[in-house]
């Protein structure tokens, strides 16, 4: 740290110098020194691809959150104009990040601008069903209950062999108030031939058995 002090000192630090002292300045929370450190290694490497991201997430340690936020989505739309290897990841980093310091309906919206990152992957990612159930958690934490349902029953109808897609179906039902339902549902899952592990299948018992019980 004191070669990087008297590197300051003279003039001559470098991207390297800057970094020591930025890392000091986070141990410490010093988050205005922090900020000041990322700009002089912008000048060094204004394009280097990870800065944006170490800056978005000073800014929110700061409690800069609206900074921070439009920085985040200012880097989802390089993401949906620059597709990569990487892209799917940084999406969901966005989003998971944004959901930390927004509120809901501005990370819903920047959700719902996401998806063509989501639609684009190989199957094997999954990226269509992973979007419409982060779509359907933000729905409910917005307190949109018969819009995640009808997003959830998607969820279920398209992955049956995922028990965890079934029983929060359920619970989505349970939740609105349509027990009937949900009881046939677990029944039909339950009995579902299609390849499953015993010990989902007893998940999907425990299930219909706990609510029995939480009826009384």
């Amino acid at each position: 740290v004191r070669e990087a002090e008297i590197a300051v000192e003279r003039g001559a630090a470098d991207f390297e110098d800057r970094l020591v002292l930025l890392a000091r300045s986070a141990s410490t929370q010093k988050w205005e020194e922090v900020l000041k450190q990322l700009d002089e290694m912008e000048k060094f490497q204004p394009n280097q691809p990870g800065l944006p991201w170490i800056r978005a997430a000073v800014l929110s340690s700061a409690r800069k959150n609206e900074d921070a936020r439009q920085l985040l989505a200012k880097q989802l739309e390089k993401i949906l104009k620059q597709p990569s290897s990487q892209d799917y990841f940084l999406a969901g980093y966005v989003l998971d990040q944004t959901g930390q310091i927004a509120d809901g309906n501005e990370t819903l919206e920047l959700l719902d601008r996401s998806r063509p990152v989501f639609d684009r992957q190989p199957e094997h990612v999954d990226g269509k069903n992973n979007w419409l159930y982060r779509r359907a958690q933000q729905l409910r934490s917005l307190s949109r209950p018969e819009e995640a349902l009808a997003l959830q029953k998607q969820l279920a109808e398209a992955k049956p062999w995922d028990v965890y897609a079934q029983t929060l179906y359920a619970q989505d039902l349970f939740n609105a108030g349509d027990d009937q339902a949900a009881y046939a549902w677990l029944r039909q899952e339950i009995n579902r031939d299609v390849e499953r592990q015993e010990y989902e299948t007893q998940q999907l018992r425990e299930a219909y058995v706990q609510h029995l019980r939480n009826q009384g």
